[in-house]
């Protein structure tokens, strides 16, 4: 025969259970909440891996131009494009560790085919088709900064994320500039 037990020993039950069912119920929106991160990190992820992707082609077009271009003008975007996104990819560089994301080291499947047009071209064919290129890529990079600026949940990423974006939307301002003189009547930068 069991002792009955005192009215402490009850309540002291009722209390175990209560945070029993607390723990457990906590526990479920812990796991609710890292799932959650979870898919903030695949977006920071994903922004990551572009960003890598993007800086490479861009510094891998700007050194052709470099060698390539006989305009000035182009050949000084060109290196201010080379500085800037070594820069970007520098800073972006403690994020690749801490997410286990791999930089960029070859040119994807797009970037390959613009670089071999590139690399086929010459005289304002080239500068044209270069500038082309640098323009859609700016436009596309300050949509993928937009997008994790609004979205990450990484304090720091946002951060850099939005020191980033005013480089990227000043080359952004100066390609669109040099892409309307291409498409005048005159065409030339």
């Amino acid at each position: 025969m069991q002792p009955k037990a005192a009215g402490w020993e009850i309540s002291l039950i009722k209390l175990n259970a209560k945070l029993v069912c607390c723990f457990v119920l906590g526990c479920g929106a812990v796991g609710f909440a890292a799932k959650a991160m979870a898919q903030a990190s695949d977006l920071d992820k994903m922004f990551l891996t572009r960003a890598s992707e993007s800086n490479l082609a861009e510094i891998q077009q700007s050194q052709l131009a470099v060698i390539k271009s006989s305009n000035p003008k182009v050949r000084a975007f060109a290196q201010k494009m080379i500085a800037d996104h070594e820069a970007l990819e520098s800073n972006l560089k403690i994020f690749f560790d801490q997410d286990s994301v791999t930089p960029a080291a070859t040119l994807n499947a797009d970037h390959q085919a613009e670089y071999a047009k590139l690399k086929g071209l010459k005289g304002t064919d080239f500068d044209n088709e270069y500038i082309r290129s640098m323009d859609m890529d700016h436009h596309m990079a300050l949509a993928a900064f937009d997008t994790v600026i609004q979205n990450t949940e990484d304090s720091e990423l946002k951060r850099v994320a939005v020191s980033g974006r005013k480089v990227v939307e000043e080359h952004t301002k100066m390609v669109d500039k040099m892409s309307e003189k291409i498409s005048s009547p005159i065409g030339s930068l």
